[in-house]
This record gives structure tokens, C-alpha cells and sequence, in this order.
């Protein structure tokens, strides 16, 4: 028989909370734990598939929640005013995060959002004021009430970008009052993602961004990055050490490019080549040749991306 914890324990003393009967239990209800001031830390199972609204809204003294790896949603007020609320990991299967799900979380001073995450409504975040570092790994993500930030009145200093994210959905870092506080943008995807409206609005133009080394001339031509942006360096990598193992020849080309791998670790499964807009050209699925031509393309600068078993590997080209 599955149960669903439902019923509200207002005001309770409850200082730590272990489950009784854990592999019952499948849901916790609407405004569950609302209120228990004195609730410090709890475990919940991994049978556990939704948490409900307010479910631990105006828990002060949580520090501490190990969330399930299969809940999908994070609805409004969930964790709203747990102020000692330090850390939380969301488990890559978290899909949406509701209005202001983690609103005055005063404690909390970073937060990863994970590539599964499809959507957040308004001001989830809104006055996390020690909330200093996000790390963004949502592939696609779409802000449900445009015109708001996710991060109202947090003061974000560093913003670290996840390989895959693809895109950065409209006001998601927006400051409203004055300038942002946004010092350092670290990107790892080498192809930019694309940058809906005002998504940085009052972001300082001047602002530190970090982007893969062999997408540098990429990002300085996207629209969103290299026109807003005036501040755009090479990461001081070593390219996961893969400078050497790689070969493209020659370059630039008039046409016929080859591909030299010197570790079997290295060798090419997928390939794809855009242009410095981020426009894909060309793409090649299960690529056994190690020869590719280009002659159709224009004369100018393309990126060659290469998926291996060891990574994903991305050079320029120069195509005349």
C-alpha cells in the first residue's frame, strides 16, 4: 500500500524526523511540515515522488534535506523562508522549480540547477541574500513568468554555464534595482547558447567571461555575447588534454580536411562543423572516415565539433 504523508504538522517540536515505514511512502502532502520551526534535518526516501506545496515552508532551523533522486517537481513555497537552509542538491530529475520555491533562504549561498530542469516560475530564488554562486546546467529551460528574474535580490557574484546548456531563458539573470553584482560568467558549452531577451539586463557589459578557448572567436560574433559583452577571454585550460592527441590538416583548407587520432580513447564517433553564428553546416553520425569535405562551404571560420569516447573535442578551422 503506498501512503502519502498529507496531514500538517504546525507548529510541531520535531527537531530530526525518520520515516517508519519508508518504502510505503510516496508522496509528501500540501504544507506537510509547515511550520515546524524546530525540524534541523530529515531524510527522505527515495520512493518518494512528489513533494506538495508549502511543504516545509517557515522551517527555520532546517539545515539539512536529502531529497529524492526521482522527484520531478519542486512546487511554490516549498522550502519558502527556511532561512538556516545552508545547502541542496537537486537530483537530475527535477523538471520544474515553482514560484518562489526557495524565496528567503537567507542561509543558502549556492545552488546548481541540473540539465533535467525544464522550467521555473517567478522569483524562485527571490532575497537568497547570501545566495553568491549558481552553477547553471539546465539544457533548455523556459521561465514561466516572463518579465521576472529567478534570482530577484539575490547578489550573485560568480555564474558558471554547463556544457550543454543550449539556452538562457528571458530575465533569468536580471537585476531590477541598480546593477547586477554579477562579477565572473564562466562558460564551458563551445557552441554559445542563445540568449533570450534581457536575460542580463543591467548586467555590467564589462563583466568577466570565461569562455572554452577554441570557441573564443565563436562567442565575441554571437549575438548576445560578443554585442553585449566587452569583456570575453580564452578559459585557461588544457583543453582535457587533448591538444596533442588531435590533428586537423591542414588548416586552413581549400576543401579536404583530415582527422588524425594518436590514443584509440580519442576515436571520433559524431561529428558536426558550425559556423562562428552557432549555425550547424554539416553533420556526420557514427563517422568511421577520417577524412571530411568541406568544399561546399563559404570561405571563413568554422568550429569542428568531435564526439569521442574521452569527450567532446571542438577545433578551428579556417576554410578559404
Amino acid at each position: 500500500m503506498s501512503l502519502v504523508l498529507a496531514f500538517s504538522l504546525l507548529g510541531g517540536g520535531w527537531v530530526r524526523i525518520t520515516l517508519s515505514r519508508p518504502n510505503s511512502l510516496v508522496e509528501i502532502g500540501y504544507s506537510a511540515f509547515l511550520g515546524c520551526s524546530s525540524l534541523i534535518s530529515i531524510t527522505l526516501p527515495n520512493n518518494v515522488t512528489s513533494i506538495g506545496g508549502s511543504a516545509f515552508s517557515y522551517c527555520s532551523s532546517l539545515t539539512s534535506i536529502s531529497l529524492p533522486t526521482n522527484i520531478t517537481n519542486i512546487r511554490n513555497q516549498t522550502f519558502y523562508l527556511c532561512s538556516s537552509l545552508a545547502s541542496i542538491t537537486l537530483p537530475n530529475s527535477i523538471r520544474s522549480i515553482g514560484s518562489i520555491a526557495f524565496a528567503f533562504c537567507s542561509s543558502l549561498s549556492s545552488i546548481a540547477l541540473p540539465p533535467s530542469l525544464e522550467s521555473i516560475d517567478y522569483c524562485a530564488f527571490q532575497d537568497c541574500s547570501n545566495l553568491k554562486t549558481v552553477n547553471y546546467n539546465a539544457i533548455n529551460c523556459t521561465n514561466l513568468f516572463p518579465h521576472m528574474s529567478f534570482f530577484t535580490g539575490c547578489p550573485i557574484t560568480t555564474l558558471n554555464i554547463g556544457d550543454m546548456v543550449q539556452f538562457i531563458p528571458e530575465y533569468a539573470f536580471a537585476t531590477f534595482t541598480g546593477y547586477s553584482s554579477l562579477n565572473f560568467i564562466t562558460t564551458y558549452a563551445v557552441i554559445p547558447p542563445l540568449i533570450s531577451y534581457y536575460a542580463f539586463l543591467n548586467v555590467l557589459t564589462n563583466t568577466s567571461v570565461y569562455v572554452p578557448n577554441e570557441s573564443l572567436d565563436y562567442y565575441i560574433n554571437a549575438s548576445g555575447w560578443g554585442d553585449y559583452f566587452t569583456n570575453i577571454s580564452p578559459l585557461d585550460i588544457d583543453e582535457n588534454k587533448t591538444t596533442s592527441n588531435v590533428t586537423i590538416y591542414p588548416n586552413p583548407t581549400t576543401g579536404e580536411l583530415n582527422i588524425m587520432m594518436s590514443d584509440t580513447q580519442y576515436e571520433m564517433s559524431d561529428l558536426m562543423i558550425c559556423d562562428i553564428l552557432g549555425k550547424i553546416q554539416k553533420i556526420e553520425k557514427q563517422k568511421t572516415e577520417n577524412t571530411i569535405d568541406i568544399s561546399h562551404l563559404s570561405a571563413g571560420i568554422y568550429f569542428v565539433k568531435i564526439s569521442t569516447k574521452a569527450g567532446e573535442i571542438v577545433r578551428k578551422i579556417v576554410k578559404e
